[in-house]
């Protein structure tokens, strides 16, 4: 940063600065604040402090692993059949009415302590 007094101002002493991320030209979300700097007599700054945008609610690890799971699918369709056969196997063994015996959800509580 270099800057110079106005006409009116005897010196400059702090700079404030509003920001924001660029790519391609336009603006990517959540990437905007405000920075405050305290500049010295040769118009370096000497202190600073930023006031970044607050981001949204970020999901970390579980948004990360949901991601690599989606990239791996889209990358080989193939890996979705194991994933559908699991599926279609815990809905018949523990949700499914047609074989003999209690679903998961008819269990009595007892039978939740012995397990």
């Amino acid at each position: 940063i270099s800057s110079s007094p106005s006409p009116n101002s005897k010196s400059l002493t702090s700079v404030g600065v509003q920001w924001h991320v660029e790519n391609g030209g336009s603006p990517l979300p959540f990437t905007r604040g405000c920075s405050m700097y305290t500049v010295n007599s040769s118009n370096k700054i000497s202190s600073g402090f930023d006031v970044p945008e607050p981001a949204p609610l970020k999901q970390g690890n579980f948004g990360l692993t949901l991601l690599s799971f989606a990239s791996k699918i889209i990358n080989k369709p193939a890996r979705t059949l194991p994933l559908i056969l699991t599926g279609l196997y815990t809905y018949v063994v523990f949700f499914s009415p047609y074989i003999p015996g209690a679903t998961i959800t008819e269990l009595e509580p007892r039978t939740w302590v012995e397990v």
